[in-house]
């Protein structure tokens, strides 16, 4: 078993992760609802991301908060030390053709909290605790659903993990992926050649 990555000396106490492009339809705004009904002095929440097209709103927010640690740019080696400690992965898309990240924090013994929309339930699997991001009360839901996991945290039969993670070929990753990108691009119509540009390039992370 390869030995786990150090924790991230920036990153202090317990936390959970968010990894994405920071852009409406990853819902970070419903994530920060949800976590602004948590009481858990000194719970952190690290979002990992660059800014998308509509992100302004989202950063006013993320700006000043002494809760949240925002990261543009991560290396490889860091992003998995950072699934490797998180006490969870929060992914609460309103839709996605494949939410690599989601199978990143498994692989890497990460709970996931996920919405139950589109792609997700199936490449979370069993191994998902899942929410509506459409209903009216859905921070309560998922404020709900991060406790639950921070009071008892799943744990997996390694050998059932491995097998549903073995499902996912980086082939159809890579098909899930083109058909985002297309996605992205027909939503954006006469957007700018940068804009484009920058959703491929971080279409990477799902």
């Amino acid at each position: 078993m390869a030995p786990q990555p150090a924790r991230p000396s920036t990153i202090v106490g317990a936390f959970v992760l968010f990894v994405g492009r920071i852009e409406p339809r990853k819902n970070l705004s419903l994530l920060l609802d949800a976590f602004d009904r948590l009481s858990r002095p000194g719970l952190r929440l690290v979002v990992v991301g660059k800014a998308d097209f509509g992100a302004q709103a989202i950063l006013a927010r993320l700006r000043g908060r002494k809760d949240v640690v925002h990261l543009e740019d991560v290396d490889a080696g860091s992003l998995s030390a950072l699934y490797h400690h998180a006490a969870m992965l929060v992914y609460p898309s309103e839709g996605e053709g494949f939410g690599i990240p989601v199978l990143e924090a498994l692989a890497c013994g990460a709970p996931v909290v996920c919405s139950n929309v589109t792609a997700l339930p199936e490449v979370a699997g069993q191994f998902g605790r899942f929410f509506d991001p459409h209903t009216q009360d859905a921070p309560v839901a998922l404020a709900e659903a991060i406790a639950s996991v921070l009071d008892h945290p799943p744990r997996y039969e390694a050998s059932a993990l491995a097998a549903h993670l073995s499902r996912f070929t980086w082939r159809r990753a890579a098909e899930a992926t083109v058909e985002a990108v297309t996605d992205t691009s027909l939503r954006a119509g006469r957007s700018s050649p940068r804009r484009d540009a920058a959703a491929s390039t971080d279409s990477q992370r799902g």
